[in-house]
């Protein structure tokens, strides 16, 4: 019987044609709602642009205060533009127009543009025109003399100008609706096929199964949810058949891979002599004499970095471990206490492909990240113009939702991005660099959101601290930290401070009176995508990657990052850098720039 006749197949079919045909019909009416104001946007673009190359001709007529030579700039450049041009005084007095005699023309102070435009500055609406007795979209700007406003000029097209193309333009995006369905019902149409084979042969599976032939194997090209389902059918028949020979293969497996173990194992008395070393060590080349059983490690082995270890981590009560780069090769050197023997064992796990993988990972993330950018920066800004135009409460929720997650989706790639840019390694720029002048530009970046969330955002930076550094990197560190600050604090104050040390070098610390940090946290905040609470962190968008990024910046710096931090009280970041960068001494005496 062929698999279209069944109805599991029938069922899933027709499900998701319908379930394509409605969301595509469902797309397509948000569209042709909202398209008109897109292009509407856009037109209100292109009137503004053309408003401000007129208000640079307009301003000295106006200073002048000659109608007649307003009136007869608004008729030339109206003519010659193809737009309606009308100039009105700040009281509303129309002073020329294109199409009507500004002596006849009614005050336009309550026109809805003018009054957004004296307001504002600009203005637009969409209405119908008393005077011409149609349909124009309007946008009007203020004209300034200084501080000072002396005049509107509002630019207007008819609106029988934009239908065409918005007419047009709908037509086209039925023909792809259509297009997208018959496509969308092909794919369907193959992908529940391919679902009901790997269905059918589960059944007979499960029949021979039943009937006690446990030689039955499904293959393994079965992928996805139904490949994970064979491949337990897969397991509980090998199961079955072969448990006891198994079990003995695996005890064998076992003994082998301890024989071959090719991980380095060294032990070390506390005296320092080293009691045994397996094959895998040998492979190292930290043994440069042969065997070194009896020796002292320090007579045996060559690489100061592996004594330095040795040394530091005997001194030590916990386990330690260290990245130790060995002939070409990375090796991984854990070195754990054996206390009730009074030992120390040493293992040197080669992780070099590790670090090639993670390398390769980096990148991949990073050209990952690089191709997303374009197409999340897109989707953006269609759902911030379907917002500014969108009415209805619940599509503008929904649209709220979207746009809230393609920022999140930005900043996560801005981060990664950021993230490789600093692990590639490339060299920082090193020039002279006012910390008051880096502070000042960051207060006025996050003043406004500070000010929205009721925060008091106040720096504290002597005028002649200044430093050797990069001032891009330097910029971003103190971003990423006032960004974090502000996110997670609900009242009370954001401030940054920057002064000198003792140990003659510049600390700058951001502190806040959030909602603080628990101590176990602390050692991970700075990892990569780790978030204290991951459900606060999607209310507040925050992607995990803001303090893994000042970690790095703060390291190439050669600078360190410490945190003290209060659950309910807050927290205070602060930044370290070595007394060689700086050039220009200031003190710690406060020296409040407040927001």
């Amino acid at each position: 019987m062929p698999f279209w006749d069944k109805s599991v197949f029938f069922r899933f079919f027709i499900s998701i044609v319908l379930l394509i045909v409605l969301l595509t019909f469902l797309t397509l009416a948000l569209i042709f709602r909202d398209v008109e104001s897109f292009y509407r946007s856009q037109l209100i673009n292109h009137l503004n642009g053309l408003a401000i190359s007129l208000s640079d001709q307009l301003l000295p007529l106006l200073k002048d205060g000659s109608t007649d030579s307003i009136d007869r700039f608004a008729k030339l450049n109206g003519s010659r533009l193809g737009v309606r041009i009308t100039v009105i005084d700040p009281s509303g007095r129309v002073l020329g127009d294109t199409e009507e005699d500004p002596q006849k023309m009614e005050n336009h102070a309550n026109r809805p543009e003018i009054r957004l435009a004296l307001t504002q500055g600009t203005g637009s609406s969409f209405r119908f025109s008393t005077t011409v007795e149609h349909t124009l979209l309007y946008h009007a700007l203020r004209i300034d003399d200084g501080s000072k406003p002396v005049g509107i000029v509002r630019v207007s097209l008819f609106a029988d100008k934009i239908r065409p193309v918005l007419n047009k333009l709908k037509g086209r995006m039925a023909v792809t609706g259509i297009l997208v369905i018959l496509l969308a019902a092909v794919l369907a149409f193959l992908h529940a096929g391919s679902l009901y084979k790997p269905i059918r042969l589960i059944g007979r599976a499960l029949e021979e199964l039943s009937s006690g032939n446990f030689n039955t194997r499904l293959p393994s090209s079965i992928t996805g949810e139904m490949g994970a389902i064979a491949r337990h059918i897969n397991e509980t028949a090998r199961g079955l058949e072969k448990l006891f020979k198994e079990l003995k293969e695996e005890r064998e497996e076992l003994r082998s891979l301890v024989e071959s173990l090719n991980v380095g194992l060294v032990v070390i008395d506390v005296e320092g002599r080293i009691l045994m070393m397996n094959k895998g060590f040998m492979t190292t080349g930290l043994a440069q004499n042969g065997s070194c059983e009896g020796k002292y490690y320090w007579e045996c082995f060559r690489e100061g970095r592996v004594n330095e270890f040795i040394r530091e981590f005997r001194q030590k009560p916990q386990s330690s471990f260290r990245e130790i780069h060995l002939q070409g090769r990375v090796y991984l050197v854990t070195g754990t206490h054996i206390r009730s023997r009074r030992k120390i064992l040493l293992t040197f796990q080669d992780i070099s492909a590790l670090k090639e993988t993670e390398r390769i990972k980096k990148d991949l993330v990073a050209n990952i990240s690089h191709e997303i950018k374009t197409p999340l920066t897109a989707i953006k800004g269609y759902v911030e113009t379907l917002l500014e135009d969108e009415r209805d409460k619940t599509k503008k929720r929904y649209l709220s939702v979207i746009y809230r997650h393609v920022n999140r989706l930005s900043d996560i790639a801005e981060g990664l991005i950021t993230l490789h840019e600093l692990d590639v390694e490339q060299p920082f720029q090193e020039v002279p660099v006012n910390l008051r002048d880096v502070v000042r530009r960051v207060v006025e970046l996050y003043r406004r959101q500070a000010e929205e969330k009721g925060l008091s955002l106040r720096a504290s930076v002597h005028s002649d601290v200044e430093i050797i550094t990069d001032p891009l990197k330097l910029e971003e560190l103190l971003i990423n930290l006032v960004d974090n600050a502000i996110r997670y604090t609900r009242e009370g104050e954001v401030k940054i401070s920057v002064c000198e040390t003792e140990d003659d070098a510049v600390t700058l610390s951001v502190s806040d009176t959030g909602i603080g940090i628990a101590a176990e946290h602390i050692p991970r905040i700075f990892e990569r995508f780790y978030v204290v609470d991951r459900s606060r962190s999607r209310e507040t968008g925050g992607t995990g990657l803001g303090l893994s990024i000042v970690k790095h910046i703060v390291e190439r710096l050669g600078g360190t990052i410490s945190v003290e931090s209060t659950p309910g009280v807050g927290s205070t970041f602060i930044v370290k850098l070595p007394g060689r960068r700086k050039i220009v001494r200031g003190s710690c005496a406060p020296h409040d720039d407040r927001d």
